[in-house]
């Protein structure tokens, strides 16, 4: 995948210099603005959920919305089935390749979906649709622009500054766009994950407040090399579990084609609703829930601790296997601190600690995002106590993920000829 995307960079002519600089800061900033807007969109949808589900009760607001919400998911699937046949990563990697045809409207569609889904109190994160979003634009402009502007480094930009004008961290930015589209050997690639942090710090500086990680004031104690390790292995083998569940879902709606999309979206949709109606009110976000669970507030149930823990991934795997729009990131992030939490508290260790050596460890593991995971955890402590055990923990989630599967929950790149297929038909 990536040589022939290198012979694609090699064969086309585009511009150099000031002009082409001049384009790629157009694409940063116009992608920034794009998921600023999108977080707030997101802050609308989750007032308004949690105002409805206040005044109509949970369950109430659970059916009425959930069933919006079934029509919605099933329109955008009937959107994405044929253009994003293997996922997320497909789509970023295809725009960046150059020889995808991407319709703006698909992608506004689903990265829409997605926030309405994030906000409502879904099982799904907003990283997805706002790396969508930003792919969508660098696309949108590219076409226009195809002498100034190179699919790589367009794309680039555009994910690393969506990324920070949403959740105002920098740093983690640049690391995620170039770890996610394997660009870190690559000084112009550098150069563009650069200025689009640069473009998003400025648009969430100007549009958005600081409530975002950084802002929520997560405590750190010092852990044991070893307590790191142990919670590493552990949440490898957790992240490999929670692939393979992934892979059987996806198994089971490949060998039932004629399940159209609406039955497909309200099953998990229905899943979605019952389990946190049963678990957590339904109308707190993801990201609220993860704020608890690194404070140390991480709920208790009578139904047992395991299925608890078991919730955000199984829910995860669910929707998002299901074509319910939206991202990997947060419920990941979610069930991780949760087990490294539930593990911490088990062998003496400070549940706070031990959330957050889960929540990079699950990162590495089930992403395969180690630099990202690292990078993530410290921007968000604002210190660089964290950053050994952090490693620690992340390789060691990253190498048994591994070992136990060999692709992460995002998949293996498709081959072009695949692609050239699935364009075909569309």
């Amino acid at each position: 995948m990536h040589r022939r995307c290198s012979e694609h960079h090699q064969g086309s002519s585009v511009s150099t210099g000031a002009g082409a600089m001049a384009a790629l800061a157009s694409v940063a900033i116009v992608a920034a603005f794009a998921a600023a807007a999108l977080q707030l969109l997101i802050v609308g949808v989750t007032g308004a959920a949690g105002f409805m589900a206040a005044t109509l009760g949970a369950s109430t607001w659970a059916v009425v919305f959930g069933m919006v919400l079934v029509v919605g998911n099933a329109w955008t699937l009937q959107l994405l089935r044929a253009q994003t046949p293997y996922g997320l990563v497909t789509f970023v990697e295809q725009a960046r390749c150059g020889f995808s045809h991407w319709q703006v409207k698909t992608g506004f569609c689903s990265a829409l979906m997605g926030a309405l889904n994030f906000g409502a109190g879904l099982g799904v994160g907003k990283e997805g649709p706002a790396i969508v979003l930003a792919t969508t634009v660098s696309v949108w402009i590219r076409t226009r622009t195809p002498w100034l502007l190179d699919h790589r480094l367009a794309t680039i930009a555009a994910v690393s500054a969506a990324v920070s004008a949403m959740f105002g961290m920098p740093f983690s930015a640049i690391v995620l766009a170039l770890e996610l589209l394997r660009a870190f050997p690559s000084r112009s690639s550098a150069v563009a994950a650069l200025l689009g942090s640069a473009a998003g710090v400025l648009v969430h500086a100007l549009l958005l407040d600081s409530t975002g990680p950084t802002g929520w004031g997560v405590a750190y104690s010092p852990v044991l090399p070893g307590q790191a390790f142990l919670t590493g292995v552990m949440l490898g083998v957790v992240s490999a579990g929670f692939t393979w569940m992934c892979t059987a879902i996806t198994l089971v709606w490949n060998t039932t084609p004629r399940v159209r999309s609406p039955a497909r979206a309200a099953l998990a949709i229905g899943v979605n609703v019952a389990a946190w109606i049963a678990f957590w009110p339904l109308s707190a976000p993801i990201d609220t829930r993860l704020h608890h669970v690194l404070m140390g507030n991480a709920p208790s149930t009578a139904q047992g601790e395991l299925l608890l823990l078991a919730a955000p991934l199984l829910i995860a795997a669910v929707c998002l296997r299901s074509s319910v729009a939206g991202g990997y990131f947060s419920p990941v992030m979610l069930g991780g601190a949760m087990a490294g939490a539930f593990f911490a508290v088990e062998t003496g260790a400070p549940a706070e600690s031990g959330a957050l050596l889960g929540m990079g460890a699950a990162v590495a593991g089930v992403l395969r995002l180690p630099i990202y995971a690292v990078v993530f955890v410290v921007e968000m402590i604002g210190s660089l106590q964290p950053t050994v055990p952090m490693s620690i923990a992340c390789l060691a989630s990253w190498l048994s993920a591994r070992c136990l599967h060999s692709a992460g929950v995002l998949g293996h790149r498709p081959k072009r000829s695949a692609i050239t297929t699935a364009e075909k038909t569309t």
